[in-house]
């Protein structure tokens, strides 16, 4: 049995039960038994790629986000072409990113994949916000599509939400060039439940952190974070 197959089955299986599809029901819309869909979720049998095309378009997760991504793979063609990398961003692909939500009371963690690497001194990136599991991001709440600009003392991405095309957000991440392993960052876009437009305070990570209450202290909104707000009369981060 191929570790490859293992890991794309169960990148599958956790998509398949956040949309909330039965093995049965998948199993129906890509005219496959139950018991084929089955091996395919246990890694048992390969996929054919025409198999793969159609699970994603009724998953609608992209074909490349139900392979799976080893750590042994290259990483050289995901990094940026220009001539200094912030220290941040440097040697790494994935990172993570944590809000508080308010509204439900829970923090939200989020997974940034860097992907390959474009003429114009940008990366594809995809976020994937808030999952369940950091090792298969793919079964989340929300999936965004977008691009990463390193310039002087900022960092910027621009997403668009995969499902909801008049869901447009900007990542503002400030000084990557300072050694640290986490910085601050400001989300602005528009939130659901109900929709609004919105800005979040999100602290970005190069390993996963802890979901407790120490976390949860860093990322409510502070006391200086409201004096800066009546100073400025705008949210902001540092």
């Amino acid at each position: 049995m191929s570790d490859y197959l293992i890991e794309l089955g169960i990148i599958l299986r956790n998509v398949r039960k956040l949309r909330g599809f039965t093995i049965q029901q998948l199993a129906d819309k890509i005219q496959k038994s139950k018991s084929t869909l089955s091996k395919y979720e246990r890694g048992e049998i390969a996929i054919d790629i025409l198999t793969i095309s159609e699970i994603s378009q009724v998953l609608k997760i992209s074909i490349d986000e139900l392979l799976p991504k080893f750590s042994n793979m290259s990483s050289q063609h995901c990094q940026p072409s220009v001539a200094k990398v912030p220290s941040f961003f440097k040697n790494n692909t994935c990172f993570y990113s944590y809000y508080y939500d308010g509204r439900n009371k829970n923090i939200i963690c989020s997974t940034l994949l860097i992907k390959k690497a474009r003429d114009d001194n940008s990366n594809r990136v995809h976020m994937y916000m808030n999952i369940k599991d950091i090792n298969y991001p793919q079964a989340c709440e929300n999936t965004y599509y977008g691009l990463m600009t390193h310039h002087d003392i900022i960092t910027r991405f621009d997403f668009i939400n995969r499902d909801t095309s008049i869901e447009k957000a900007t990542i503002a991440i400030l000084s990557p060039f300072v050694e640290n392993d986490e910085r601050w960052g400001l989300w602005s876009g528009i939130s659901t439940r109900p929709v609004m437009p919105a800005s979040i305070k999100m602290l970005f990570t190069k390993t996963p952190q802890k979901i407790d209450n120490d976390l949860k202290k860093k990322l409510i909104i502070t006391q200086e974070d409201y004096k800066l707000l009546k100073l400025y009369n705008m949210f902001t981060v540092f």
